[in-house]
């Protein structure tokens, strides 16, 4: 399956997480508040609040919706 191997950089560009990666930080979770998490992780204010787990999440919740496609 092309997903199982589609990677992405996450933040600094040094680590790669694949799509059953991100899929096992989010669990199982409605695409709608895949978007909400990613919404609000993404505001400005979050960018210098996000703990490296924050981060974390919201670059496996891009992954599970560009994979969702």
């Amino acid at each position: 399956m092309a997903i199982e191997k589609q990677t992405t950089n996450i933040i600094n560009g040094t680590k790669t997480m694949t799509y059953q990666e991100a899929k096992k930080i989010i669990g199982n979770q409605p695409i709608w508040a895949i978007k909400n998490m990613i919404e609000v992780l993404s505001l400005p204010i979050s960018k210098f609040l996000n703990t490296d787990k924050d981060n974390e999440r919201l670059q496996a919740g891009k992954i599970i919706l560009k994979g969702n496609k």
